[in-house]
């Protein structure tokens, strides 16, 4: 057994195999996307170093779906397949496939989304050395279209945090900072804490991984180790147009898992909920600058999302954020097109942000 680490770290420059015979149990909730059964599941099957189950759970989809996967069922007895009668929903979808897991680890996969070879190996490697660990992710290869681009020929150094280090740099953050099919969690960690929220659609993912970060230890390794569709319609969606939703969504997400934390953190858990809301509070206003600085910005929406960050923390008004905020909307009537090389601190903002995003350092990834 290894002792609770600091977020300053276990690092290593790559790992050794995992146990053999560790199991891996993988639900892929699926509605319509029949067409991506095969490559999906396949991606599942074909890893090596570990035993795999596979749960497909189809939501009553019309697109044929179901046959498909009883298609694959058929040829591989390590594929089950649950068909609903009536379309329950993507929560209900998910909670029902994990209440049925077997092995020893979990990954929850969609349909239209894939593993990279060896993901499971790694990730089943990094519980086999740290006994504490609940979950494990890796970075996420995005797409749109076949063929898949070829994953990172990185092998996986690797990074252990306590799991309230790992809580509070989300919080400091206000956000996530993971997709999900990356993830692979002990499967007794995933029943102790239960399925995922309904009244949470859309933030589900973030308080699940917070609920488990209040009970666990949290590892990262720097490899691919899932590939996520980008769809059309997600991709041109108007991030400001949808701001304030989000920005409600993910709080009621800090706030659920806070309000479930085990009574030996509970106090440690106060905190972090305040954190969590400045954290939040910052990127709103940090948004709506962005927006100004794009010329996207309408007053009816700043002056909601202003007033939501004041709401949340109401400490909004000290925040350097806001008395950003307050000289972009006195230029934006001037000169708006000139704002953004008014203030040096944008250029700095967004130099960062391309760093986070290209450098191949795995603490780029971590801190984003």
């Amino acid at each position: 057994m290894i002792g609770t680490v600091t977020r300053s770290t276990i690092r290593g420059a790559g790992l050794p195999a995992g146990p053999a015979g560790a199991s891996v149990s993988v639900v892929v909730p699926c509605y319509n996307y029949g067409r991506y059964l095969e490559g999906c599941v396949g991606s599942v099957l074909s890893q090596e170093g570990v035993d795999v189950d596979v749960l497909i759970v189809d939501d009553a989809s019309p697109d044929g779906s179901v046959d498909i996967a009883r298609g694959i069922a058929e040829r591989d007895e390590r594929v089950r397949v649950l068909a609903h009668e009536r379309n329950c929903g993507h929560i209900a979808t998910y909670n029902e496939g994990l209440a049925l897991c077997r092995g020893d680890y979990t990954v929850l996969l969609s349909a239209d989304d894939l593993l990279v070879p060896g993901a499971l190996a790694r990730a089943t490697a990094v519980f086999a050395r740290y006994p504490k660990v609940g979950f494990v992710y890796g970075r996420t290869v995005y797409f749109t279209n076949t063929p898949l681009p070829a994953p990172s020929t990185r092998t996986g150094q690797h990074v252990v945090w306590d799991g309230i280090e790992w809580a509070r740099s989300r919080c400091e953050t206000g956000r996530g900072g993971i997709v999900s099919p990356e993830v692979v969690v002990r499967t007794d960690l995933q029943q102790e804490v239960g399925g995922y929220r309904p009244e949470l659609p859309h933030s589900g993912d973030t308080e699940m991984w917070l609920r488990f970060a209040l009970r666990a230890d949290v590892a990262y390794v720097d490899a691919d180790h899932a590939y996520y569709r980008m769809h059309a319609a997600s991709m041109s969606k108007s991030q400001f147009s949808t701001a304030l939703a989000d920005a409600r969504e993910r709080t009621r997400a800090y706030v659920s898992a806070f309000e479930d934390a085990p009574a030996d953190v509970a106090s440690e858990a106060v905190r972090l909920h305040e954190l969590a809301m400045r954290g939040i509070a910052r990127e709103v206003l940090w948004g709506v600058c962005r927006a100004y600085d794009r010329g996207q910005a309408d007053e009816e929406t700043v002056g909601q999302l202003v007033d939501f960050a004041s709401g949340i923390y109401p400490g909004a008004h000290r925040l350097g954020e806001y008395r950003r905020l307050r000289l972009r909307r006195a230029a934006a009537g001037l000169a708006p097109r000139l704002a953004p090389l008014w203030f040096p601190d944008l250029a700095v903002h967004r130099i960062r942000l391309l760093q986070r995003s290209f450098a191949g350092n795995w603490w780029w990834h971590l801190r984003s």
